[in-house]
């Protein structure tokens, strides 16, 4: 890139050359897809493209960045419009912006070389912002903010139990407020550690559901190769409430790998060993061993690149949990499809659905049968780029979750819809 940036002029030459190149290309195509693009509409595009890259060529970032995320809404699968705009959040600076839009190139270049590139640009991204803060607070009302039950009774061996009032759905909203931060290293031209850390308090309108305070780190190690990425993960967190404190630690590894032009397959492999520690009524804590053990979990994914930067999945995930209960010890079986969705507005929309069971080993107390759920969840989250309140940026989230058990006393229905805004450092 240029001397300005601290990159080699050749790189600036690459960009300039290759945005010229994919914006004709680009407008071509979609021309020709839709048979309505006149050869006047392209060349008004190519001349706002020109004048745009003078604008970043004469150091004016601010004329130019606007004009080139205009461009990208109209021609999102245009390679060179991306990265002009990529090269100019990078000289002004703006570089969780440029590293989202290099990371779209890399994950979707068919060109080794074009992906070598651009992953020496995120390599590069790293040297300039090892460390990042930021803000967070959400609010999400819910119909079920304490996970309670939909029944008001059940049957057991003994006869009709009823559900105590606390342990039914209740209807209220919760809110978090936290800082979350990370480090993170280039140790070579492959190789990056990253250290992710969070501290966040979250409390309910609701005098039964207990205040929470979690602190959690961890560190992941990740290698990229031509046509794949592996990584390592180490982690550990703490929740703390009034009459409780869970801790868990945590490892995972997993890769992903191209297939093909538009394919990616991934798969991961986690787990986890949580502690509870319950308080007692001399006021200390006493490690509770029926609740505590080890979770692990395997996931299975296919994704499809689709144009316009969008992409659908379609994966599998396989649980086992193995506390010291055996009747709160299951195999889980999870089917799970989801999507991205991108609008030339600069809205996205993301979601996923999940279906699933989860078959628990022991008999449950009240009965002589082993407990069996089956949950369904529809998660969708909308975004906009264009929309911040002094530097917070809103995420929309709404979620539909119900849970149908043998036992009364677990069917749940949520439904909750909530917001949360964050402001990087």
């Amino acid at each position: 890139m240029s001397r300005e940036w601290g990159v080699k002029p050749f790189v600036s030459r690459a960009f300039g050359l290759l945005a010229v190149v994919g914006l004709v290309s680009g407008v071509w195509a979609c021309s020709g897809a839709a048979q309505t693009t006149s050869s006047t509409a392209r060349a008004e595009l190519v001349d706002v493209f020109n004048a745009a890259r003078i604008a970043r060529a004469e150091g004016r970032y601010r004329d130019a960045i606007p004009v080139l995320r205009d461009l990208v809404r109209r021609l999102p699968d245009d390679v060179g419009v991306r990265e002009e705009l990529g090269y100019a959040l990078l000289l002004d600076k703006q570089y969780a912006a440029a590293q989202f839009h290099f990371q779209i190139l890399a994950e979707r270049s068919t060109n080794p070389r074009s992906r070598q590139l651009y992953d020496a640009v995120l390599r590069r991204i790293v040297s300039e912002r090892p460390a990042g803060l930021r803000l967070i607070f959400a609010l999400v009302p819910s119909s079920n903010v304490n996970g309670g039950s939909d029944s008001a009774s059940f049957n057991s061996t003994g006869g009709v139990v009823t559900i105590d009032d606390e342990s039914r759905a209740k209807e209220g909203w919760r809110w978090s407020l936290g800082v979350a931060g990370y480090f993170r290293h280039a140790l070579s031209e492959r190789d990056v550690v990253r250290l992710d850390w969070s501290a966040l308090e979250t409390a309910s309108d609701l005098s039964e559901i207990e205040p929470t305070r979690e602190l959690s780190a961890q560190i992941t190690w990740q290698r990229s190769f031509a046509r794949a990425s592996a990584y390592v993960t180490l982690g550990a967190s703490e929740q703390r409430a009034r009459s409780e404190i869970r801790s868990r630690t945590n490892y995972g590894f997993g890769s992903t790998h191209r297939v093909g032009k538009r394919g990616q397959i991934g798969w991961t492999y986690s787990y986890s060993d949580t502690d509870f520690d319950t308080r007692i009524a001399m006021g200390d804590f006493r490690s509770n061993p029926r609740r505590s053990g080890p979770l692990r979990v395997g996931r299975l994914r296919y994704t499809w690149l689709l144009p316009s930067t969008q992409s659908v999945w379609l994966g599998v995930q396989f649980e086992d949990s193995d506390p010291g209960a055996t009747s709160q010890r299951y195999d889980g079986r999870i089917l799970q499809m989801g999507g991205v969705k991108r609008f030339r507005s600069g809205l996205s929309i993301d979601g996923v659905m999940s279906f699933g069971a989860r078959d628990f080993t022991g008999d449950f107390g009240l009965q002589n049968f082993a407990r069996r759920d089956d949950f369904t969840e529809l998660s969708l989250s909308a975004q906009h780029s264009k929309v911040n309140w002094k530097g917070f940026s809103p995420r929309v989230t709404c979620i539909a979750r119900m849970n149908r058990s043998n036992i009364g006393l677990f069917d749940a229905t949520t439904h909750e819809c909530g917001f949360r805004l964050t402001r990087g450092f």
